[in-house]
């Protein structure tokens, strides 16, 4: 009898609680990724360090920006080996983990940053047009920008162009000029460091001024 009256108690409440606009669930149900202030965002999936002892991962380095300062700074990620130029862009999408924070680092991209890499190769590397110099290597990544990046104001397209640029070049790919494409492909000028729009590939020298 008594578990009788604590299941009509249980259901009484429920329906209470369902009358006054307040959602019933059977279980927990996770938030909208949207609803999460960006703050909490941390990807539990993104490891900062490789573990030594396993093959199949490699260190590579994505560049956040110094809240404060406004300056970029050198992280460690681990991806899958052998590293692509979607690798590292995924890494930097996920953006701070908790030590990030620690530190005052954040990311100018958005929490739903979708940048695709449209280079050739399974790597997403291609030879430049027009290498810097005879004999010199030149290695070419193109980045597809997405919807996010025409809603960024301020210093903040500059920092996101000045991070995807860092992070392919001083990553394992030999990258060493980056394109950007518009979110339907076309060709697109990117502003520099120094206020300029340019439209050919840029290199980390057009975000010197960013650097570490």
């Amino acid at each position: 009898m008594r578990a009788v009256r604590l299941a009509a108690l249980l259901l009484a409440l429920a329906a209470l609680l369902a009358a006054c606009g307040i959602p019933v669930s059977s279980g927990p149900e996770p938030l909208p990724r949207s609803d999460v202030p960006e703050a909490l965002v941390v990807s539990q999936s993104v490891e900062a360090r490789c573990p030594s002892h396993n093959a199949k991962v490699e260190n590579v380095s994505i560049y956040l920006v110094q809240a404060i300062q406004g300056t970029l700074v050198r992280v460690n990620r681990c991806v899958n080996r052998p590293a692509t130029v979607q690798e590292v862009l995924k890494v930097l999408e996920a953006g701070p983990v908790a030590t990030d924070y620690h530190n005052n680092y954040e990311s100018a991209l958005n929490v739903g940053s979708n940048l695709a890499s449209v280079g050739p190769g399974p790597t997403g590397v291609g030879p430049c047009p027009k290498p810097a110099k005879a004999g010199g290597h030149c290695g070419l990544a193109t980045i597809r920008l997405d919807r996010y990046f025409s809603e960024l104001q301020r210093e903040a397209p500059i920092q996101e162009l000045g991070q995807i640029v860092w992070s392919l070049v001083r990553s394992p790919l030999g990258v060493t000029e980056v394109r950007f494409v518009s979110p339907t492909g076309r060709p697109v000028a990117v502003e520099t460091a120094t206020g300029r729009f340019v439209d050919r590939p840029v290199t980390i020298n057009d975000y010197r001024f960013l650097g570490p």
